[in-house]
C-alpha cells in the first residue's frame, strides 16, 4: 500500500513552515497521524520554531526534521537497526506509541503511562534474547535511568550477579534484545510484567492487575500473541 501525506494547514498563518506527515495507512491509523498533526500546530501557534536537522521527541521516540520541499518533513529511527538508521515517515513512531497507550489503558488509566525515552538506559540481562519468556520491573526515572530491568525467566540466573547483567540504551535493549518487551515500556513505575506463554501478568504497586475484557491486551491474549 503506497504511503500517504496529511499536510498542516495552521502553521503558515504564525510564519512558520507546515509539516508533511507521511504514513502508512496500512499499519498506522489515520487519527494518529491527525494527532500529531494538530500537536505541531499547536507547538506552532504557541510560539515554537522547528527547522530542517532538529530532532523532537514523540513517545518513546524521536522524529528528525527534512526540507519536504517548502515543507518539513521527518525522518523516523528503522528499528531493528544499530546504530539508529534514519527512514522516511512517522508510521513506526506513532504505532509504538499506540501501542504504549493501548497497553497501559488495558490495565490502568490512561493518564497513568510514563513513556521513557529511548535515549535513556536500562537493566537487561544476559540471557533475555534466548529466554522463552521475559520480566521486567521499572523503578523511578531519574535523568538517563529509565528505571527498566528486563530479565530472563531462567531460575538459575542470577539477576542479583552483575556479570549476569548490562546497561544499555533502551533502544539497543528493544532492538538487539528484547523486541517482546516494547509495549510494555509506558507502564508507569511499581509495574512489573512477566510474559511466559500469551498471557501477560502485570503488577502494579498494590498487587495484580487485571486486563480489562475488550482491550488490546486482551484482543492480543485471544489471539494468542501477546508475548510477541
Amino acid at each position: 500500500m503506497p504511503t500517504k501525506t496529511l499536510l498542516t494547514q495552521r502553521c503558515r498563518e504564525h510564519a512558520h513552515p507546515e509539516f508533511a506527515i507521511e504514513f502508512d495507512p496500512g499499519r498506522l491509523l489515520a487519527a494518529d497521524a491527525e494527532w500529531l498533526a494538530q500537536v505541531l500546530e499547536s507547538w506552532v501557534i504557541n510560539g515554537r520554531r522547528l527547522a530542517a536537522g532538529e530532532t523532537v521527541q514523540i513517545g518513546w521516540s524521536f522524529l528528525q526534521l527534512k526540507q519536504q520541499g517548502e515543507a518539513l518533513g521527518f525522518l523516523e529511527p528503522e528499528f531493528g537497526s544499530m546504530p539508529i538508521k534514519w527512514v522516511p515517515g512517522v508510521t513506526a513512531t506513532l504505532g509504538q506509541l499506540r501501542q504504549h497507550k493501548d497497553t497501559v489503558a488495558s490495565v490502568l488509566p490512561a493518564e497513568s503511562m510514563d513513556i521513557p525515552s529511548l535515549r535513556q538506559g536500562c537493566i537487561v540481562c544476559t540471557r533475555v534474547q534466548a529466554s522463552q519468556g521475559f520480566l521486567m520491573s521499572r523503578a523511578t526515572p531519574e535523568e538517563d535511568d529509565s528505571g527498566w530491568f528486563i530479565g530472563c525467566l531462567d531460575e538459575d540466573h542470577d539477576h542479583q550477579d552483575m556479570d549476569s547483567l548490562e546497561l544499555m540504551s533502551l533502544y539497543q535493549a528493544i532492538a538487539e534484545r528484547a523486541s517482546r518487551a516494547l509495549p510494555y515500556l509506558g507502564l508507569p513505575a511499581g509495574c512489573s510484567v512477566k510474559v511466559q506463554g500469551s498471557e501477560p501478568l502485570i503488577q502494579g504497586q498494590d498487587g495484580p492487575l487485571p486486563i480489562k475484557p475488550g482491550s488490546y491486551l486482551d484482543a492480543l491474549m485471544r489471539k494468542g500473541v501477546a508475548r510477541t
